[in-house]
């Protein structure tokens, strides 16, 4: 394979052809509709456990709201008021919950994670996973290292405002959450595919999958946005509850997105340490 260097063009559409057939092959349109479906029943449990674990860390108590704000917006796809509130009295209500019922929410959160891991497994053909052990730990560890990562983006972000004094603050703002959305989308995606799967990830591999993943993901949001915006027909049918099929469908659009990440991921990492696509 390493003597099609000289044709840039064939081992592109080697490679192409290579993403199809692994996304094909391992029944990703199937996986992706369970993990969707994880995720419905598992996304406010996780927001919960978060909001719960940055109100017990003293260093983020500054950026507590914002990190709220932030989470709502960007993991529910820009919902709307009516969501955004029922949501809020959720988390409201999380720092009152027994410690039962949090112990409850993390394990809804550990089977979503377990089974991202077992489709990641499987389609990197990993025979051994991790014990249950590591998994635990490393669902908690994710927990509380989302609010972490964005109180430390915060924190930079009221430095920038700080030190960038010709641009206008609202042009400040909105730069600054983009890059904040784009380095955590990224971040959380290289991630995903560096070290969920139980084997070793070149950092090209998953640099090339994640980038690609988060390119693919800002597209299909901005076209899902500007669809709904102008077409009616899922709130003729649903009325007021047009919202929950919009969202379901974002979920398995996104996990779609993610799986064929991983698909080529998997087929870059082959390329790169065995010299073959498949």
């Amino acid at each position: 394979m390493k003597d099609f260097m000289h044709t840039p063009s064939t081992v592109a559409l080697k490679w192409l052809q290579a993403i199809l057939q692994t996304y094909r092959h391992q029944n990703c349109l199937h996986y992706a509709a369970a993990l969707a479906f994880d995720t419905a029943l598992s996304l406010v449990p996780c927001l919960i456990l978060i909001t719960w674990g940055a109100s017990h860390i003293q260093s983020i108590q500054p950026y507590f709201s914002n990190i709220q704000v932030f989470l709502i917006q960007h993991l529910l796809n820009q919902p709307d008021s009516n969501t955004q509130t029922i949501i809020h009295s959720f988390l409201k209500a999380s720092h009152q919950l027994p410690r039962f019922e949090l112990c409850v929410l993390l394990w809804v959160v550990w089977l979503l994670w377990n089974n991202i891991q077992s489709v990641f497994n499987h389609l990197f053909n990993v025979q051994t996973p991790r014990g249950v052990g590591f998994r635990s730990l490393l669902t908690v560890l994710l927990l509380l290292a989302l609010p972490i990562l964005l109180s430390i983006g915060f924190t930079l972000s009221s430095n920038i405002h700080w030190t960038i004094t010709f641009i206008p603050q609202d042009t400040q703002i909105a730069l600054t959450l983009t890059l904040l959305n784009t380095s955590l989308a990224l971040s959380i995606s290289y991630a995903l595919f560096k070290w969920v799967p139980h084997c070793t990830i070149p950092k090209t591999a998953a640099f090339i999958g994640s980038l690609l993943t988060w390119i693919a993901l800002e597209l299909i949001k901005h076209l899902l946005v500007w669809y709904f915006s102008y077409q009616s027909l899922y709130r003729d049918i649903y009325g007021s509850f047009a919202a929950i099929p919009i969202f379901l469908l974002w979920l398995y659009v996104a996990w779609l997105i993610i799986l064929l990440g991983a698909a080529t991921t998997q087929v870059t990492r082959m390329y790169i340490q065995q010299g073959t696509f498949i």
